[in-house]
């Protein structure tokens, strides 16, 4: 019997300091590849969790075939899919399964694409338990390149994203999986993430604890150094915050992600003293760019210019549609200047918002708890959940949930109204 891959869950355990990714095994699958019949038993007994034996078979078959793909790859799976002995919770995890899984998927050659992708997708749990999260992100979208029906990888991604912040990353990401998922359990899963994103959001002082370690072991790393730093100003460490960010600048003054993280931490540590002269030393190559529009916007909003504050947030929103703070600053910069029409409209549309973020976790946890989602018809759930998305400005989501609805009910009157108006027809 083959193990189909499932998604799983990184879980960030920041009171231990340390990282502990836990996933569904993803095996070779025969379907995918000849095996050899002892090779097939050592697939069976790893299925069954009953790993030394399936690494004694596998080690054996190497000693007569050395340059076996399909050894290595499960020997690579076994080293970071067996249960790590406990630890005390300042240990570090330790390196040296991660470190064998590498040296054995060196050693893979995949002469197909879901094998290809199933490499990555183990290179990157590697990378990751080696806290090597840039090269681990390199990794899985690599896997997803290669075969897009490869969802472990998606899943990593996504709990990545959440991880460091990058919600603006995570939704396009998990619409897009969403989209190429068959399985339909996955499909409503993928959706159901993005509700469970904000309705558990991390503390941000959580999220420092997590990084610490990680950057003593891989200080160049740049988007955790990045997160660790926005993370720190939002915990209310700002000396701390700005300093890390300000290095990162001196490191790297031509990337606009920087850039980004610099000016955004200015901004929530009320530091715009610092955000307007900074904003003129931003390369020329993107400074214009709509990305740092809304930076451009705040130093206007500051200056008192409401005309150019509306032009500077129109022109973010169009980059960020679903920036609740840059609508509330946009309504407030169309009040200043005589628009009050747009400004109530916009601030209506900003309390809908407000009321609907007190509904997510109640209806997360609702949906969460049904084991069925996705497989058996659940409408008037997921139209509830489609209404809280759209009340929140992410008609995408809402228009997804609905087609969900439309594909096991395709004449559902709720629904059939809802698709063209979020596709805005």
């Amino acid at each position: 019997m083959s193990v189909k891959p499932r998604y799983m869950t990184l879980i960030a355990a920041a009171a231990a300091a340390a990282m502990v990714l836990y996933a569904a095994s993803a095996w070779i699958p025969r379907s995918e590849t000849s095996l050899s019949p002892s090779l097939s038993e050592a697939v069976v007994l790893a299925e069954g969790h009953r790993f030394d034996e399936s690494e004694a078979i596998a080690r054996s078959y190497l000693q007569e075939k050395p340059d076996s793909s399909e050894a290595h790859m499960l020997l690579a799976q076994l080293a970071l899919n067996r249960p790590e002995p406990s630890t005390s919770k300042n240990d570090r995890p330790d390196p040296r399964p991660a470190q064998l899984a590498l040296e054995h998927l060196d050693r893979v050659r995949p002469d197909k694409p879901y094998l290809a992708a199933l490499v990555k997708l183990y290179r990157g749990k590697a990378e990751y338990r080696l806290g090597r999260l840039d090269d681990a992100e390199t990794s899985w979208n690599e896997a997803i390149r290669i075969d897009p029906k490869i969802p472990e990888a998606g899943w990593c991604l996504l709990e990545l994203h959440y991880l460091e912040g990058r919600v603006e990353e995570a939704r396009p990401l998990a619409l897009r999986m969403h989209q190429n998922e068959p399985d339909p359990r996955d499909r409503a899963q993928y959706l159901l993430e993005l509700l469970r994103q904000d309705a558990q959001p991390h503390a941000a002082g959580s999220v420092v604890q997590w990084l610490e370690p990680l950057l003593q072991q891989n200080p160049n790393d740049l988007h955790a150094k990045l997160a660790m730093g926005r993370n720190l100003v939002r915990d209310g460490q700002v000396d701390r915050g700005l300093a890390m960010l300000k290095r990162i600048i001196e490191d790297h003054p031509s990337d606009p992600d920087v850039w980004d993280a610099w000016l955004t931490a200015l901004d929530d540590s009320g530091q715009t003293d610092l955000l307007i002269p900074a904003l003129d030393h931003v390369p020329r190559t993107f400074a214009d760019s709509p990305r740092f529009a809304k930076h451009q916007a705040r130093a206007a909003q500051e200056r008192a210019d409401w005309k150019a504050a509306v032009m500077g947030y129109r022109r973010a929103l169009t980059e960020f549609p679903n920036d609740q703070k840059l609508k509330y600053r946009l309504a407030r910069a169309l009040r200043n200047s005589g628009e009050t029409a747009e400004a109530d409209q916009l601030q209506h549309e900003h309390r809908a918002y407000q009321v609907a973020t007190q509904e997510v976790r109640d209806l997360y946890e609702e949906a969460n708890a049904d084991k069925t989602l996705g497989v058996n018809p659940h409408s008037e759930l997921y139209q509830r959940i489609a209404d809280l998305r759209e009340r929140m400005g992410l008609k995408e989501e809402a228009l997804a949930w609905h087609r969900m609805v439309l594909t096991d009910e395709p004449k559902n009157v709720i629904s059939l109204a809802a698709v063209p108006r979020l596709q805005g027809h």
